[in-house]
């Protein structure tokens, strides 16, 4: 049953059975305009090389349909890191290798709204071992 369709004919109990209506369609998530949350991490993209001798990287997230008092939480390698809450976030001081990064959405009570596919990266240093390759 869809709410569009349902037609209250009993004009003495219509309030009622249009609310019971309603009620039964939203439980059973006839309610199209209830849009959930959604994160992603946009940059750096999946499997991206990045070469910072410093192990710096930024990450962009991309947040849609959050409320006002939702903030972003970033793991890296299942470990969360410090951040603004904002949809760019700094990171430092990673050293080089593989890292998986993951986004979180959290409500003001700091449940988990929405979590982004996690986002593999690979980190470059250069190496005095081979100099050349520094450039």
């Amino acid at each position: 049953m869809s709410i569009r369709s349902h037609r209250c004919w009993n004009v003495g109990r219509s309030a009622r059975v249009c609310a019971l209506a309603l009620a039964t369609a939203l439980a059973l998530g006839a309610g199209a305009w209830a849009q959930a949350a959604e994160i992603a991490i946009t940059q750096p993209t999946n499997e991206q090389t990045i070469h910072s001798n410093l192990g710096e990287v930024m990450v962009s997230v991309q947040v849609s349909d959050a409320t006002p008092d939702s903030r972003v939480r970033l793991s890296v390698d299942g470990h969360a890191q410090p951040s603004g809450g904002g949809s760019m976030i700094a990171l430092r001081g990673l050293d080089r290798g593989t890292h998986v990064l993951k986004a979180e959405l959290l409500a003001a009570d700091g449940e988990v709204i929405a979590t982004s596919l996690p986002v593999t990266i690979y980190l470059w240093h250069a190496s005095s071992r081979n100099p050349h390759r520094a450039k």
